[in-house]
């Protein structure tokens, strides 16, 4: 099983360095390279970076779905039928992004994806993964009310998969811009 996983690249500490270098490479112009700022060895720094981030979409209206579901006025929590859409649309963004990134940086030259790294896919396409992804990201803080551990911090989460990916696309086309 380890040689399956780590491929070409020795134990598994040797596949994670190799990973986390592969990833900090300098690549060429038009590839997506990772930011640096929000690039960091440790996950908390990378935790608080993201969280960060996003906050700050939010504030500045970037972000005008997936994040802003408390209705203050009415006390409640609210979904549109726009949250929907974007919810559909993360839906597959976890389902097809994820998969797609791990083929990627999994290659099979180098050993490629494994039995538990499409576990991993696997466990973060069900609603408990999502549900980790909500509560480690602390998206409560964001929204500015707190979520039972439901569906809907799940629908949340892939909302906001769904509103990050609609606003690459629309960056990334002729004359995109925020």
């Amino acid at each position: 099983v380890e040689r399956v996983l780590t491929g070409a690249v020795g134990p598994p500490e040797g596949a994670a360095e190799h990973w986390w270098n592969l990833l900090q490479e300098k690549r060429e112009p038009g590839t997506h390279a990772r930011i640096p700022g929000m690039s960091s060895p440790f996950s908390e720094d990378r935790r608080k970076r993201v969280v960060y981030l996003l906050a700050w979409l939010v504030e500045v209206g970037v972000l005008k779905h997936s994040l802003r579901v408390w209705d203050a006025k009415l006390g409640q929590f609210c979904r549109d039928e726009e949250f929907e859409r974007i919810e559909m649309i993360g839906d597959n963004i976890v389902k097809c992004v994820i998969t797609d990134r791990l083929h990627v940086a999994f290659p099979p030259e180098e050993g490629g994806v494994s039995a538990k790294l499409a576990w991993v896919q696997q466990c973060i396409d069900s609603n408990e993964g999502l549900l980790r992804i909500f509560d480690y990201l602390q998206l409560d803080k964001i929204i500015g009310n707190s979520l039972s551990n439901s569906k809907f911090k799940s629908d949340v989460v892939e909302c906001l998969f769904g509103e990050l990916q609609l606003l690459l696309w629309a960056c990334s086309a002729p004359g995109g811009k925020l």
